[in-house]
């Protein structure tokens, strides 16, 4: 029997942490269930490989019309390398049941206080603070400016 890993991407300015819960949308994790806390970066868009190729068949029959696949494939080259390079990272939280939440920020320096402070809220479950992924800002106490039901 296999049990799927079930990866979630989580959409939300910021999540709270309130002493050994975190909360964030509708959502209450209980910090005693996280099995890891990880910062992983996002895999890079290798379709570039697919407009390349698109590329050199346009410029293979470049004068019966195959200047608009190559302009096409440019385009899409283009987007790639754009992407790839504004991509950021997510902070993993794997849970003990097997489900993996993706938290996205585009500063690394950041994701790793985030890090160190969910690693210190579990040990000691004594602290309350609201971690925005916007902004990049890390608020002690409780959130004012999101609706976190606590």
């Amino acid at each position: 029997m296999s049990i799927a890993n079930k990866d979630t991407k989580v959409s939300v300015p910021g999540f709270q942490v309130d002493q050994n819960v975190i909360y964030y949308g509708n959502t209450a994790i209980n910090t005693n269930n996280i099995s890891m806390i990880s910062i992983s970066s996002i895999p890079s868009n290798k379709s570039w490989i697919i407009a390349a190729i698109i590329a050199l068949l346009g410029l293979k029959r470049f004068s019966a019309g195959g200047w608009f696949p190559f302009i096409i494939a440019a385009i899409w080259i283009i987007g790639v390398v754009i992407y790839n390079r504004g991509r950021g990272e997510d902070l993993a939280i794997s849970l003990n049941c097997g489900n993996t939440l993706y938290f996205h920020c585009r500063e690394r320096d950041f994701l790793e206080r985030v890090v160190s402070l969910v690693t210190e809220c579990i040990k000691t479950g004594s602290e309350s603070y609201f971690i925005n992924f916007d902004r990049c800002a890390i608020n002690r106490g409780i959130a004012r400016d999101i609706s976190v039901k606590v």
